[in-house]
Protein backbone atom coordinates (compact mmCIF):
# COMPACT_ATOMS: atom_id res chain seq x y z
CA UNK A 1 0.00 0.00 0.00
CA UNK A 2 1.49 3.34 -1.04
CA UNK A 3 -0.04 6.83 0.47
CA UNK A 4 0.71 10.28 -0.48
CA UNK A 5 1.68 12.19 2.51
CA UNK A 6 2.59 15.47 3.96
CA UNK A 7 5.98 15.65 5.85
CA UNK A 8 7.49 18.80 7.15
CA UNK A 9 10.52 19.37 5.10
CA UNK A 10 9.95 16.74 2.79
CA UNK A 11 7.58 16.94 -0.33
CA UNK A 12 5.23 14.64 -2.35
CA UNK A 13 6.46 11.81 0.27
CA UNK A 14 4.84 8.46 -0.43
CA UNK A 15 4.49 6.18 2.56
CA UNK A 16 5.08 2.10 1.79
CA UNK A 17 3.64 -0.13 4.13
CA UNK A 18 4.33 -3.81 4.21
CA UNK A 19 3.25 -6.82 6.33
CA UNK A 20 5.70 -9.84 5.85
CA UNK A 21 5.73 -12.81 8.37
CA UNK A 22 8.77 -15.23 8.58
CA UNK A 23 9.12 -19.05 8.43
CA UNK A 24 12.50 -19.54 8.24
CA UNK A 25 13.38 -22.29 10.58
CA UNK A 26 17.12 -23.18 11.18
CA UNK A 27 18.20 -21.45 8.38
CA UNK A 28 19.00 -17.88 6.33
CA UNK A 29 15.29 -16.01 4.90
CA UNK A 30 15.63 -13.07 2.47
CA UNK A 31 11.84 -11.18 2.56
CA UNK A 32 11.33 -9.02 0.03
CA UNK A 33 9.72 -5.42 1.19
CA UNK A 34 9.18 -3.54 -1.80
CA UNK A 35 9.78 -3.50 -5.77
CA UNK A 36 10.32 -0.19 -6.84
CA UNK A 37 11.80 0.79 -9.82
CA UNK A 38 14.19 4.27 -10.62
CA UNK A 39 15.75 6.31 -7.99
CA UNK A 40 14.18 7.03 -4.47
CA UNK A 41 14.99 9.05 -1.45
CA UNK A 42 14.46 7.17 1.87
CA UNK A 43 13.71 9.25 4.79
CA UNK A 44 12.92 6.30 7.37
CA UNK A 45 13.34 2.65 7.28
CA UNK A 46 11.87 0.48 10.42
CA UNK A 47 9.18 -1.44 11.34
CA UNK A 48 7.21 -2.94 14.59
CA UNK A 49 7.18 -6.46 15.64
CA UNK A 50 3.48 -7.51 15.64
CA UNK A 51 3.84 -11.09 17.28
CA UNK A 52 6.06 -12.39 19.32
CA UNK A 53 9.67 -13.68 17.59
CA UNK A 54 10.77 -16.82 18.74
CA UNK A 55 14.87 -17.49 19.13
CA UNK A 56 17.30 -17.45 16.49
CA UNK A 57 16.43 -14.45 14.55
CA UNK A 58 19.95 -13.18 14.26
CA UNK A 59 22.06 -10.94 11.52
CA UNK A 60 18.93 -9.16 11.02
CA UNK A 61 19.38 -5.88 8.24
CA UNK A 62 18.30 -4.30 5.48
CA UNK A 63 19.34 -4.47 1.69
CA UNK A 64 19.03 -3.68 -1.64
CA UNK A 65 18.14 -6.45 -4.79
CA UNK A 66 18.97 -5.51 -7.76
CA UNK A 67 19.17 -9.41 -8.98
CA UNK A 68 23.41 -8.93 -9.60
CA UNK A 69 24.15 -7.07 -6.15
CA UNK A 70 22.82 -6.82 -2.81
CA UNK A 71 24.29 -4.17 -1.30
CA UNK A 72 23.65 -3.47 2.69
CA UNK A 73 22.31 -0.64 3.96
CA UNK A 74 23.07 -1.88 7.29
CA UNK A 75 25.66 -3.61 8.57
CA UNK A 76 25.70 -7.00 6.88
CA UNK A 77 26.31 -8.58 10.38
CA UNK A 78 23.13 -7.32 11.50
CA UNK A 79 21.22 -7.56 15.18
CA UNK A 80 19.60 -9.96 16.73
CA UNK A 81 15.98 -10.04 16.75
CA UNK A 82 15.58 -13.31 19.11
CA UNK A 83 12.94 -13.14 21.55
CA UNK A 84 11.34 -10.08 20.64
CA UNK A 85 8.12 -9.39 21.87
CA UNK A 86 5.16 -7.55 19.99
CA UNK A 87 5.33 -3.54 20.27
CA UNK A 88 8.93 -3.87 19.74
CA UNK A 89 10.40 -2.08 16.69
CA UNK A 90 13.44 -1.66 14.65
CA UNK A 91 15.19 0.59 12.02
CA UNK A 92 17.77 2.08 10.49
CA UNK A 93 19.45 4.84 12.52
CA UNK A 94 22.45 5.64 10.99
CA UNK A 95 25.40 4.83 8.15
CA UNK A 96 25.30 2.02 6.05
CA UNK A 97 28.02 1.00 8.44
CA UNK A 98 25.29 0.43 11.59
CA UNK A 99 23.67 -2.16 12.83
CA UNK A 100 19.86 -1.73 12.34
CA UNK A 101 19.23 -0.55 15.86
CA UNK A 102 16.20 -2.14 17.73
CA UNK A 103 13.86 -0.98 20.79
CA UNK A 104 12.60 -3.76 22.72
CA UNK A 105 9.40 -3.04 24.37
CA UNK A 106 10.52 -5.19 27.50
CA UNK A 107 12.15 -2.19 28.94
CA UNK A 108 10.69 1.26 28.95
CA UNK A 109 12.37 4.18 26.05
CA UNK A 110 11.24 7.25 24.92
CA UNK A 111 13.12 7.79 21.31
CA UNK A 112 14.37 11.19 20.12
CA UNK A 113 16.55 12.97 17.33
CA UNK A 114 19.93 13.18 18.07
CA UNK A 115 19.39 16.74 17.76
CA UNK A 116 17.03 19.14 17.97
CA UNK A 117 15.01 19.86 14.17
CA UNK A 118 16.35 16.14 13.22
CA UNK A 119 13.83 13.21 12.45
CA UNK A 120 14.07 10.72 14.40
Amino acid sequence: MAKITTTPGYQNTILFRSSKTTNANNTTASIGLWRITGTIYIVKLGGVVTTNLSSNHTAAHFRLNDQTAQPAITLATGTTMSSLLAGSAFGRTGLAAVAVTKWDNAAGLVLEAGAAGTPI
